[in-house]
């Protein structure tokens, strides 16, 4: 997963499980820009006494939950909206746009997205209604009838 430079992740995200059949180890950092999940699973027996069924249990519980872990990433600084909008490939840009709003709240984003995606063409009905909302949501009533 990509991500401007400056975010981070929030939570602790490393898990270290050390069995006598197994060790499991699991990070996960923002490194350039790039979010990195390393996982690794070192498998010491072939099989798994009796007496360490439970413990093999757990860990395979352990393991399952972190594979399905979601991450949160947060914004840690200032952000140039219209920067990185201008290196969004254009047929990307309303997509980017309604990700930016609806799953992110990020008003500026979503408006240099939807103001490039209508430059780039003018006639696309949904760059300018998404434009409307985004004014609106931002208490920009003019701008919002105006698109």
């Amino acid at each position: 997963m990509s991500t401007t430079a400056n975010r981070r992740i929030k939570a602790n995200l490393h898990l270290d499980v050390d069995r006598p059949f197994a060790h499991y180890r699991s990070d996960a950092t923002v490194l350039d820009g790039h979010l990195l999940i390393t996982r690794e699973l070192e498998l010491r027996s072939a099989s798994v006494a009796v007496g360490d069924a439970d413990t093999a249990q757990s860990l395979l519980a352990q393991v399952h939950e972190d594979q399905e872990r979601q991450f949160a990433v947060a914004r840690v600084g200032e952000v140039n909206w219209k920067t990185w909008a201008d290196s969004i490939p254009p047929q990307q840009l309303d997509t980017l746009a309604y990700q930016a709003i609806f799953s992110n709240g990020e008003f500026g984003a979503a408006l240099q997205l939807v103001e490039r995606a209508a430059q780039a063409n003018p006639k696309d009905p949904y760059a300018w209604g998404l434009t409307a909302v985004i004014q609106s949501l931002l208490g920009h009533d003019r701008a919002a009838k105006a698109a």
